[in-house]
């Protein structure tokens, strides 16, 4: 039986981009995000749409990573660099607290 190699085994450690194929940018990202989704169990029946979709969309991942960067003290402009926010006013879309646990 072979080996198998995780993904981070193969990552590109001089690439500039998070996400990438192969070290060359993603030219369709929806399309790498429905088959992200696929594979990573994030797939399901849509009804509003009719049809399979991703359970998940991209932008809630971006909010949460804001949030949590947000709560772990990292400066705002730190935060807005990282998650490619050039305004304050969109930033602050995604940097929703609330109070639930």
């Amino acid at each position: 039986m072979g080996m198998m190699h995780s993904p981070h085994a193969q990552r590109r450690l001089g690439c500039p981009y998070v996400f990438h194929q192969e070290g060359m940018p993603i030219q369709n990202f929806g399309k790498s995000w429905n088959s992200a989704c696929k594979v990573g169990g994030l797939w399901g029946f849509d009804e509003k749409k009719g049809r399979y979709a991703p359970t998940r969309i991209f932008h809630g991942f971006r909010r949460t990573a804001v949030r949590d960067m947000v709560r772990a003290t990292i400066p705002e402009r730190v935060v807005m660099m990282m998650s490619g926010h050039k305004t304050r006013r969109v930033f602050k879309r995604y940097n929703i607290v609330t109070t639930r646990i």
